[in-house]
């Protein structure tokens, strides 16, 4: 018996081989880099999860050596490409096995606390005890250096291999699952039993030298190891958790990010001792600041946003520079109402209308700025139309673009509607 199973495998490696010979694709250090590594993070034996380690052995004897990693590559002349390479090994120290089957699950996940992922799955059925050593692109999984082609996959994600293998034995048979993960940059903790594994992008990671493949940034954020949402963006600023916001008894995890464009977003994770109440992403401008304020008093905290945003610009280049408030409604964060914070924008508006007072020649977005913050107040757009008439008639203002200083604007009651028309559009959840 013993001999039958060696000449098995020798004819198995032997086939083996001959794949590996007639591989299209030879990989080397020139025309492939390291992107990101991937560690193994969990052994499943029978259905017991066990800690990462590679020597842990299933009741049959068997474990896994491996090298699995994020690659790109180039052919030639082509453009370069990403790619999972997997070199792994099945290793059996044991006298009862006699064959072995599974498959390969490549998932990659997707952001939100619901489990959204995409996955694409080969076999391993054919192999039995032979070594694996491989690259996963264009085309199937033949064996050294075959193709099966990720360009659809986002490789800034979060990305899992799992190698599913069912140990058939003389008197028993047993199931082992690995998972690898990859291997995170840095590794941190926060208040409140949450924690998270930052990866580098392209932008900075001086660890790995790209070819061309871009990376953005990615954040994935945990509690009690139960993994909650991840944010990938261009670049990842900070995160942190403030308590008793928005409210006592509440605190509110954030992380924020910067897009690289005008584009940045915001996390913000609110929760109770007890439970998840809301997790949600905010956009914002990537170089506005924010802060929380109990702005009216109440308890409960706003959200203050300087923002870079489209309330209305008779500007060439820039979009006006105007504050909003996002308040905590139904468990849930939402962009401020006309009339909701009366007071609030109305010392806005009434500073700005001293400031006008000042000059005979104003920059066009002072007034976008004066006309917005009275629609936050709750004024109505004729109202806004009669006071801001009366101001420009008193004045003898002239009303100027910011950018070209020739060229006037006539601001009249049609200025006004559609300042009224953008601000209506704003929102925190879908601006751009």
């Amino acid at each position: 018996m013993r001999d039958y199973i060696t000449s098995v495998l020798l004819v198995i490696m032997l086939l083996f081989s001959t794949l590996v010979t007639a591989a299209d694709v030879k990989l080397n250090d020139q025309n492939s880099i390291e992107v990101f590594r991937l560690e193994l993070t969990k052994c499943i034996i029978d259905g017991v999860p066990h800690n990462s380690d590679k020597t842990l052995k299933s009741d049959l004897g068997v474990s896994i050596d491996q090298n699995i990693k994020l690659i790109e590559y180039k052919v030639g002349d082509e453009k370069t490409r990403p790619a999972i390479y997997l070199d792994f090994q099945i290793l059996n120290s044991g006298s009862n096995l006699f064959a072995i089957s599974g498959g390969i699950q490549i998932t990659v996940l997707k952001s939100g606390i619901s489990p959204q992922f995409e996955t694409r799955s080969f076999s391993l059925n054919s192999l039995h005890l032979a070594p694996l050593v491989g690259v996963l692109t264009g085309e199937d999984l033949l064996g050294d250096n075959s193709l099966e082609t990720l360009t659809e996959f986002d490789l800034s994600r979060e990305i899992l291999v799992v190698v599913s293998l069912r140990l058939s034995g003389r008197e028993k048979n047993s199931d082992v699952t690995y998972i690898f993960e990859k291997e995170p940059h840095e590794r941190g903790t926060m208040k409140d039993r949450f924690s998270y594994k930052f990866y580098y992008g392209s932008f900075r990671n001086r660890e790995y030298d790209s070819l061309g493949l871009f990376l953005d940034d990615l954040v994935v954020v945990y509690r009690d190891e139960t993994r909650l949402f991840s944010l990938k963006d261009f670049y990842v600023e900070e995160m942190g958790i403030l308590e008793d916001t928005p409210h006592k008894g509440m605190s509110t995890l954030f992380v924020n990010s910067c897009g690289g464009r005008a584009i940045g977003k915001l996390f913000l994770l609110t929760y109770n001792a007890d439970e998840v109440i809301n997790s949600q992403c905010l956009f914002l401008d990537s170089y506005s600041s924010w802060e929380f304020r109990d702005v009216d008093k109440d308890g409960i905290a706003e959200l203050v946003i300087p923002h870079l945003g489209t309330a209305y610009s008779t500007c060439n280049a820039d979009n006006p520079f105007y504050e909003r408030l996002v308040v905590w409604r139904e468990n849930r964060w939402v962009t401020d109402s006309f009339g909701e914070f009366p007071e609030y924008y109305a010392e806005k508006y009434m500073n700005l209308e001293r400031e006008i007072a000042k000059y005979s020649a104003v920059d066009d977005r002072l007034v976008v700025y004066y006309v917005y913050y009275m629609l936050m107040s709750g004024l109505s757009a004729e109202e806004i139309a009669s006071i801001l008439e009366k101001l420009v008639t008193e004045n003898n203002l002239v009303v100027r673009d910011a950018y070209y200083e020739s060229r006037e604007w006539t601001i009249d009651s049609n200025f006004v509607q559609e300042v009224l028309e953008e601000a209506k559009k704003f929102s925190i959840e879908d601006w751009f």
